[in-house]
């Protein structure tokens, strides 16, 4: 089971509310997402409403799915 803090992010992602489930990144937080590249918990908790469409996300799996896409893509990259 993942730990309470994840979940109620995943919460967040879900409900598109993007509240409290933020606070588990630090003020300085950095999140890159693509071509974005969001500063601080408050430009990561902001920044989504406008990014993530309610069809394209289907809770944390996207997450997970979002993160192999990337470690997949920099890989790639990396190996021409």
């Amino acid at each position: 089971m993942p730990p309470e803090w994840r979940l109620a992010f995943w919460k967040e992602i879900d409900d598109k509310t993007f509240g409290k489930g933020s606070d588990c990144f630090t003020e300085d937080a950095t999140c890159n997402l693509g071509i974005a590249d969001w500063h601080g918990r408050e430009q990561i908790r902001e920044n989504p409403r406008a990014f993530i469409a309610p069809p394209a996300f289907f809770g944390g799996a996207a997450l997970e799915v979002a993160a192999d896409v990337r470690q997949r893509l920099s890989a790639m990259s990396g190996s021409r």
